[in-house]
């Protein structure tokens, strides 16, 4: 095909795939996306595309051959700081504000979700996601990307009817650590779902390795998805199987990332420490914050069925700090690994940013509770002019979006008027 022979000069013409040009990847997806494609040369496309040379190249647009993408992502945000506050929002697609590659966005946009392109898209997507830095903002827009286009409920809702699972007797659920999962579920390194070697195994279900994918990228909204999957026999059947093959392995993921995130360094002068210690035999988590003469210490508890049972989050120490304050902190570390699909390491990063934003006078937002957005990372800055309040941009216009009204979630004024005009 057309597609194929433009695939095959373009590869001729890459030495080394550390030095492939853009139109390379282009050349590449015309092959994984043609409809007309042979098999083999579909599946030989998504193993470049999957491979660690091209893969920022294949989602995120950026020449495989610039160097510098910690450059490239200062540019971005420094754009992005640069907006107005009093206009926070502009007419840009969820793909464009990721700064995805259009190639790519295009046919994650397919109606098509059982088809070949659709899924290997798919795995692109999320294996690049899982490979990010837990605190990257190019991860955090991703994941938003992800949130606003309903992304999971779509995919997954179309993949999990040809998963192989488990069975359950008269629709009453066994203990889910004691069911066996069916065979299409063994053998598969879960830390590596998306991995070639494990797509191309016609002993894997392909369907299966994208859930898995899924559930290391985007913890709560698989989450809040086998929650709300219909009939609920097969969202426990989806359980059983998620904690006899994949908990443990993202359990392990989870203490690793904790283990090698450098908390100590990133705390503002005058601000405090974090200390942070992993326990992966009791399966918990302690952070210890200190600032001056005062100190608290949070567990965060992952239990077997993680990440579809989340995370338990308590105090074990306190002094010092109010009921109130500790409590508006635990409110926003948990918004994170519940809502935003924030891995641990990213959540105790987010906390620890909240406290030092506090402590130099900075209030939380009454909506999510947290100073730092998790996604866009601005502080509060839309002002109620009745009640003075603050809140986050992004905020305020899902609230007024949910609401179809546009008033002050605290004192209900219409928003931008005031009763002392």
């Amino acid at each position: 095909s057309v597609a194929s022979a433009s695939a095959l000069r373009a590869a001729l013409d890459v030495d080394d795939l550390d030095d492939a040009p853009c139109e390379t990847i282009s050349a590449l997806y015309a092959l994984l996306l043609a409809p007309d494609v042979d098999a083999h040369a579909r599946r030989a496309a998504y193993a470049l595309l999957a491979s660690s040379q091209l893969l920022q190249a294949a989602v995120v647009g950026l020449d495989a051959r610039v160097a510098d993408v910690a450059k490239v992502e200062r540019a971005l945000d420094a754009a992005l700081e640069a907006r107005d506050d009093s206009a926070p929002f502009i007419d840009e697609s969820p793909a464009e504000r990721a700064g995805m590659r259009e190639d790519l966005a295009l046919a994650l946009d397919a109606s098509d979700i059982a088809g070949a392109p659709a899924r290997y898209a798919w795995a692109l997507l999320l294996r690049y996601i899982s490979a990010l830095d837990v605190d990257s903002p190019c991860r955090e827009r991703l994941v938003n990307y992800t949130r606003e286009t309903r992304a999971i409920p779509r995919v997954l809702g179309a993949l999990v009817r040809e998963m192989p699972l488990p069975r359950i007797e008269h629709g009453k659920a066994k203990s889910v650590v004691a069911v066996d999962a069916p065979a299409a579920w063994r053998g598969v390194d879960w830390t590596d779902p998306t991995a070639p070697s494990q797509m191309f195994d016609a002993r894997h279900s392909i369907a299966a390795l994208i859930y898995g994918a899924a559930l290391r990228a985007l913890p709560a909204s698989v989450r809040t998805f086998v929650h709300d999957l219909k009939p609920p026999k097969t969202a426990r059947a989806l359980e059983a199987a998620t904690a006899a093959s994949v908990s443990s392995t993202l359990i392990a993921a989870e203490f690793a990332a904790v283990s090698s995130t450098s908390f100590a360094s990133r705390s503002g002068a005058g601000a405090g420490e974090v200390s942070v210690r992993a326990n992966a035999s009791t399966g918990e988590i302690l952070a210890r914050y200190e600032i001056d003469e005062s100190f608290l210490e949070l567990s965060v508890k992952l239990p077997s069925t993680y990440p579809l049972t989340q995370a338990e989050l308590r105090f074990t120490q306190r002094l010092g700090f109010s009921e109130l304050q500790t409590r508006t902190w635990i409110l926003g570390m948990s918004g994170i690994l519940t809502h935003q699909n924030g891995a641990v390491a990213q959540g105790l990063l987010q906390w620890q940013r909240n406290i030092a934003a506090e402590f130099v006078g900075v209030e939380p937002c009454p909506i999510c509770y947290a100073v730092i957005h998790p996604v866009d990372r601005r502080k509060p800055s839309m002002r109620c002019r009745q009640c003075d309040n603050a809140f986050h941009g992004t905020c305020l216009y899902t609230w007024f979006r949910t609401g179809s009204r546009s008033i002050c979630p605290l004192c209900q004024q219409q928003w931008g008027t005031s009763l002392r005009d």
